[in-house]
């Protein structure tokens, strides 16, 4: 995991230096060192730290001058496939779109974010090949699930087996929320 001096372990361990504070006047870091800390899952302790790479460089080249992005670039999602090993894989996407194409208003819940007003989740939770899509309510008590109730005459294995898919439904949690693609076409 990306940390920075002051980062605490599972147990209350500090990383680099407990009193260092590079925020800038708007809340956001772009100066200090940062590292790279590996944490024992169980227990929280840190593992191992070893210095963070790549720099940052120069903040504005990463598509903002206030910093915004210049650390988006830790969010990736990386696996190790058994079959090939080191093998990995990740994937930051910032597309977007300028149209309204949203097909369904939910009622009473809330985005996860107030730019895209993206779902916490889109993936074919239920393996039937057709994506369903969740969003928290308004009041965080519990999760909405909405999917289709048309029949289909399409019969094709479940997205969750094919690995770019799931490769996808991660990346949602690791970096921008954008819609997962499968592999292959579905016709």
């Amino acid at each position: 995991m990306k940390t920075a001096d002051g980062t605490r372990s599972g147990t209350g361990v500090v990383i680099g230096s407990p009193t260092a504070d590079y925020r800038n006047s708007s809340g956001y870091i772009l100066s200090g060192p940062e590292y790279l800390t590996m944490f024992n899952g169980q227990t929280g302790a840190a593992m191992s730290t070893v210095n963070y790479t790549p720099a940052r460089g120069t903040v504005s080249s990463w598509g903002d001058s206030y910093g915004n992005r210049v650390d988006r670039f830790l969010a990736g999602t990386a696996y190790l496939d058994p079959s090939r090993a080191g093998l990995e894989e990740f994937k930051v996407d910032e597309d977007g779109t300028s149209a309204d194409t949203r097909l369904l208003t939910a009622g009473d819940v809330h985005s996860n974010n107030g730019t895209k007003a993206t779902p916490a989740l889109s993936a074919d939770l239920f393996g039937d090949w057709r994506e369903e899509v969740i969003w928290p309510t308004t009041n965080n008590t519990a999760l909405r699930v909405y999917s289709t109730p048309i029949l289909t005459d399409r019969k094709v294995v479940s997205l969750m087996h094919d690995p770019q898919y799931r490769e996808a439904i991660a990346w949602q949690n690791t970096a921008y929320n954008q819609p997962p693609h499968p592999s292959f076409a579905i016709q």
